[in-house]
């Protein structure tokens, strides 16, 4: 077995001139709060809840949560992301929650190990930093066939 040496990406590799992306050495940790959101009976598929902004360079924070009540007949709720009205990935961050029954789930729970601290553009597969804001959506996937509300806790880090 060797001895080594690595080094994470907000720390200064010195064998290298670039100082590591901001975002990862002095992000500054932000929330989106959405409030009580609330599912009427009747809200069908394809239903949209648009939750707040994000900068295509934030770091999205595993601790982001969705708290939800029993909201019957969702058994399929994703969490995407749109970009003036247009969809980019319905189901970048998490895919297939089922909120029948209350409780709570991550926000980015469809992220793997590996995935998770990456930038939102890096997410999305972009190999560049388009330098936008994101819209992050929740569709519904099935119906709703009962009232409930949600509410998610968005936590990201920004330069």
């Amino acid at each position: 077995m060797a001895v080594v040496k690595k080094y994470a990406r907000s720390y200064k590799d010195p064998a290298t001139v670039a100082l590591p992306p901001a975002a990862f050495v002095e992000g500054r940790v932000r929330c989106i709060t959405t409030g009580p959101v609330a599912i009427a009976s009747g809200d069908s598929a394809t239903s949209r809840l648009y939750l707040g902004k994000v900068p295509s360079s934030a770091i999205i924070l595993p601790m982001s949560t969705l708290y939800h009540g029993a909201l019957t007949g969702v058994s399929d709720f994703d969490i995407g992301v749109e970009k003036d009205g247009t969809t980019v990935s319905i189901d970048a961050l998490a895919d297939g929650l089922n909120l029948t029954s209350a409780g709570n789930k991550s926000v980015v729970a469809k992220l793997a190990t590996g995935s998770i601290g990456k930038r939102l553009f890096e997410v999305l597969g972009l190999a560049t930093d388009p330098g936008c804001e994101y819209d992050l959506v929740g569709t519904l996937k099935a119906d709703a066939s009962a009232d409930g509300v949600l509410e998610a806790f968005v936590l990201y880090a920004k330069k």
